[in-house]
């Protein structure tokens, strides 16, 4: 790969993602969808290996999806893992089950008492087959995406759905509210917060997902 030509296509696409700012969720066309919450639990958003301040910072926004949207039906998808996981080879101990890193933080508690809370092992809740139970029941195939981490759970879930619906010939509409999905930023690990969560918007825009604001 040429290095010149990878810098000025990365400016290209900053500068041309940047310059398109994502519409204002039309609240009467999205009223009905389903509201998918990925990782929005205290071992992301409060404390921990994976805490990140970014992820936390993005509760409000969250929380003004779910004000918004509260007659919808709103699924929660967290991370539980037990103490051997596997996925612990690729990143830091985080959210083992019975400790509090699973819950859900206590800003958005209040929806999952009427919502349906799935409990994952790997960054893909979209392969867990509770969800996959719930999806096989579902008439709905309208959904509004927040949560953590862009780059990872999100693009994983929301790709994996989008994907579902294709092969199975069947139209969907799946919104990823873009300033209610976060990812963290660590130098040490070459992970620039900024850079991973835009070019992941890009990547669910150039697969047909819908990018909005709340």
């Amino acid at each position: 790969m040429d290095k010149n030509k990878l810098y000025d296509e990365s400016r290209y696409i900053i500068d041309t993602f940047l310059e398109t700012p994502s519409e204002l969720i039309d609240v009467n066309k999205w009223k009905d969808s389903n509201v998918v919450v990925i990782d929005m639990i205290n071992g992301f958003a409060k404390k921990g290996n994976l805490y990140s301040d970014r992820v936390e910072r993005i509760i409000e926004n969250t929380q003004k999806v779910l004000i918004t949207f509260d007659e919808s039906e709103h699924l929660f998808l967290c991370d539980s893992h037990s103490n051997d996981s596997m996925e612990f080879n690729t990143f830091l101990p985080h959210c083992t089950i019975d400790t509090e890193e699973t819950e859900i933080v206590d800003e958005l508690i209040k929806w999952s008492d009427n919502g349906k809370i799935i409990k994952k092992n790997s960054t893909n809740g979209f392969i867990e087959p509770e969800f996959q139970a719930w999806l096989s029941e579902n008439k709905n195939s309208r959904y509004l995406v927040v949560g953590c981490c862009t780059d990872l759970c999100v693009m994983q879930f929301v790709l994996s759905l989008k994907t579902h619906y294709n092969r199975i010939n069947q139209p969907c509409e799946i919104m990823v509210v873009e300033n209610a999905v976060e990812t963290y930023h660590v130098n040490e690990i070459n992970h620039p917060g900024d850079f991973m969560h835009l070019i992941s918007l890009k990547m669910l825009k150039d697969n047909g997902i819908l990018l909005g604001r709340i």
